[in-house]
């Protein structure tokens, strides 16, 4: 298994990939995995959150040629994006996936990506097969609305990509006690979008 991605995101889609290697690893598959970043994180460094899996990172400008049987791609900006745009024929794979993991626009309205063009660039990988993987139904209403403007056909899979959680890694022994206030909620960044 193969896995593009920019490793410089440190949030939802760094603990989505690092779970993936997780649960491949643990079913003895080889995992690669390819530091692809997009334009606006090019100053940043790979997150730490990486770190003990070093041995598998490869950057981008280092890949000769890469098949695999299962390609995974995630984040629909890095596939937009000059790197992935330079490596995208040294690409084969038996099956390859992009995971849809974020909206085409912000909250704002502000575009973040456009569908046509990671469809496009999506087309030029080397593979038997070419799934596009919502990671939620607005995702994959984006999608649909994208077929439905177009008539471009694109390989959905039936359900949305979920990420692979091993709840018993997350297992921890109950505090004793609680301090006040008691907060039960999720972390995420500061986008207006999350803070109503």
């Amino acid at each position: 298994v193969a896995i593009v991605t920019n490793l410089r995101f440190p949030g939802g889609n760094a603990s989505s990939t690092l779970d993936e290697i997780r649960t491949f690893q643990s079913k003895g598959l080889q995992v690669a995995l390819i530091h692809c970043p997009v334009t606006r994180d090019i100053a940043r460094t790979i997150s730490d959150r990486y770190l003990p899996y070093a041995d598998l990172i490869l950057d981008w400008p280092r890949l000769s040629s890469l098949r695999a049987r299962t390609l995974i791609v995630r984040h629909p900006a890095v596939v937009v994006a000059e790197p992935f745009r330079r490596i995208v024929d040294r690409l084969h794979a038996d099956h390859a996936f992009v995971v849809v993991n974020n909206s085409e626009k912000r909250a704002d309205g502000r575009r973040v990506y456009d569908v046509a063009e990671m469809v496009a660039v999506s087309r030029q990988i080397d593979a038997g097969t070419l799934q596009f993987c919502p990671i939620s139904p607005l995702m994959r209403a984006e999608l649909t609305d994208y077929m439905g403007r177009t008539g471009d056909p694109l390989a959905l899979p039936a359900l949305d990509w979920t990420p692979t959680l091993d709840p018993d890694s997350y297992l921890q022994a109950p505090k004793p006690a609680f301090g006040t206030p008691v907060i039960i909620g999720r972390h995420g960044r500061d986008g207006a979008e999350k803070w109503h």
